[in-house]
């Protein structure tokens, strides 16, 4: 198969690459990212999952992934409709690396009548 094309933009003091692939299996190297931005991905994957076992399921797969090409210190930033109940147990499981198994940051946000979730998570390591 053919590498993922990349599309960059830049964006004053900072670059962004979008990238096509495999979120349970990424070609990026170990501790390669500042920051992994999810919006609705984990969503996604949750829905796929037919063993919805935590440490088996595609999510975590894909949580994994995450949290092995952030750098330490790194942060994945995760925009969610599962509320704290539905994705801590997923985002604080065994084997991730995060500095602490809480997220940094957490918040609730409305848009009209729906309701998003908010989680920031740290890779261990690096300066705080």
């Amino acid at each position: 198969a053919a590498p993922a094309a990349a599309l960059r933009v830049s964006l004053p003091p900072c670059e962004i690459d979008y990238c096509v692939m495999d979120v349970t299996a990424m070609t990026y190297p170990d501790a390669s990212l500042d920051c992994v931005v999810d919006k609705a991905t984990l969503d996604t994957m949750c829905q796929l999952d037919d063993d919805p076992t935590v440490g088996h399921s595609q999510a975590s797969k894909m949580l994994r992934e995450a949290c092995r090409v952030l750098r330490p210190g790194g942060h994945y930033v995760c925009l969610t409709y599962g509320d704290p109940e539905m994705r801590l147990p997923l985002l604080s499981a065994p084997g991730l690396a995060w500095d602490g198994q809480q997220p940094v940051a957490q918040h609730e946000v409305w848009k009209n009548k729906a309701v998003f979730y908010m989680y920031v998570m740290r890779k261990r390591g690096g300066a705080g």
